[in-house]
């Protein structure tokens, strides 16, 4: 990983597949190293699917007995509740805090305790000092008769959101990413606004064609409850490219 080597932390990430895409690919997989981290029992079941299936296997050997976690060369997937880290908290195995990082949490870090939330950050953003970057996806507008309704529906099923309450706008998001140590800078955008300014034509047209609504205006309100947040240390190296997405923060 000497040569331009990036790593990857996905918080929450034991459903996700994009790894198995990813490290089919030589362009990534000879420079990329990726960090799963989930609880034991979601990543006991990938283990399991992954050793299920010989493709899967071939892009991610798996040479270990442990049924809860994988360590590999580029792919570790680790077995772990995230609200026991906090900043005196190591390294997990296979982690370089020499790589500059991405940080990945979609709709993850919004289960937790605002306090435990920052442990987390507090964690990577002590050790990853040689260039760190976070994308967070996350609900907004809990304020909201719509945000209401929405949180309402979900403590129905046992569900709460804990952040949605505290951060509930995109100034709320990127001012929570400053106060965590992302002093490149910070955006975010709603849904609404990426679907409206990032996407061509063919992908509206495409997701209009999936999306069965009776009025459009459900989804745009759907849309305008999610964002996109994202930030950067002053020394990463994707500083200016990130600069450069549009954002209505």
């Amino acid at each position: 990983m000497e040569n331009g080597g990036r790593q990857i932390v996905s918080l929450g990430g034991g459903s996700d597949t994009r790894p198995f895409s990813l490290l089919q690919r030589p362009e990534f997989a000879d420079h990329i190293v990726i960090h799963e981290l989930d609880f034991q029992v979601s990543t006991a079941r990938k283990v399991s699917t992954i050793k299920a299936n010989k493709d899967l296997c071939h892009v991610i050997p798996v040479e270990t007995t442990d049924e809860a976690e994988i360590h590999t060369k580029n792919y570790h997937l680790h077995a772990k509740d995230l609200r026991e880290l906090n900043a005196s908290s190591p390294l997990l195995p296979g982690m370089d805090a020499s790589l500059p990082t991405l940080v990945l949490s979609e709709c993850c870090l919004c289960y937790l305790e605002p306090g435990e939330s920052d442990g987390v950050m507090e964690w990577l953003v002590k050790n990853f000092r040689n260039g760190l970057g976070m994308i967070l996806y996350e609900p907004i507008g809990g304020n909201d008769q719509f945000g209401v309704v929405m949180k309402e529906n979900l403590a129905m099923r046992g569900i709460s959101l804990p952040t949605l309450n505290k951060y509930p706008t995109l100034l709320s998001q990127t001012n929570r990413l400053q106060a965590w140590g992302f002093n490149g800078f910070s955006r975010a955008a709603d849904m609404d606004y990426i679907h409206n300014n990032w996407l061509d034509d063919d992908d509206k047209h495409r997701i209009d064609n999936l999306e069965f609504l009776d009025e459009r205006e459900e989804l745009d309100l759907l849309l305008k409850h999610y964002c996109v947040a994202w930030a950067v240390t002053s020394n990463t190296p994707f500083h200016e490219a990130w600069l450069s997405f549009k954002s209505n923060s």
